[in-house]
């Protein structure tokens, strides 16, 4: 079908001719969307976890939780919170060629 141009008139005939393309569009997009509706979704599984029996998993209301305490010894959880001793290797690298030299007065240090 031409198209039209601003200011034009439409006769009777396009007119009807123009409703008749627009409710065939709509039919075939309604047929689309009930066979769309209509057609079998598969169903998401629901994600359920194994009853686990271990003393650092608990669920509540179906959320798993662990147990922090539960997941490492106490002896390694001990260890694990010591303060630590930090080398600076920069520290180490200048006492190495401090050693070097004969006088350790701090005037030759720099």
């Amino acid at each position: 079908m031409a198209t039209l141009e601003e200011g034009e008139d439409l006769s009777p005939e396009q007119i009807d001719a123009l409703l008749e393309r627009a409710e065939r569009r709509l039919k075939e997009a309604q047929q689309l969307v009930s066979t769309v509706s209509d057609s079998k979704v598969p169903s998401l599984p629901k994600l359920q976890h194994d009853n686990i029996s271990t003393s650092y998993i608990t669920t509540e209301h179906g959320i798993v939780r662990t147990e922090p305490r539960s997941t490492v010894s106490g002896a390694q959880r001990r260890l694990s919170e010591q303060p630590r001793k930090f080398t600076d290797p920069v520290m180490v690298k200048q006492q190495h060629k401090q050693k070097g030299k004969r006088f350790s007065h701090p005037s030759c240090l720099l």
